[in-house]
């Protein structure tokens, strides 16, 4: 056994978070609110882009993406063997084939 030991790192939450957090749920709005919108634009203001999309997972995220460039029932996708299970989820969900593909660098 390696001796190798990550530190274990608390998450930076200050009081300004705290605050932001518990304005978003008094207002009921927890995905679709003021503050959604404003990410969103800020997000697309930071990427220089003209719009953002905040999506509640990244499962979410790779289904739009699979969506967007038109993948359909019947087609194959690529990706690696060496994955999460929310990656071949979502291209099984959208009706395509997973090709699972083991990847070797050249050093």
């Amino acid at each position: 056994m390696s001796d190798l030991k990550v530190p274990f790192s608390p998450p930076d939450i200050a009081d300004l978070e705290i605050e932001y957090v518990t304005d978003v749920l008094k207002s009921r709005w927890i995905t679709t609110g003021s503050r959604a919108k404003l990410f969103e634009e800020k997000i697309a203001e930071y990427c220089g882009c003209e719009k953002a999309l905040t999506l509640n997972s990244g499962t979410a995220g790779l289904e739009l993406a699979l969506q967007y460039f038109g993948i359909k029932e019947g087609d194959e996708v690529i990706t690696s063997v060496y994955t999460y299970a929310a990656t071949i989820n979502a291209i099984i969900h959208s009706g395509a084939k997973p090709i699972l593909v083991d990847v070797a660098s050249e050093s």
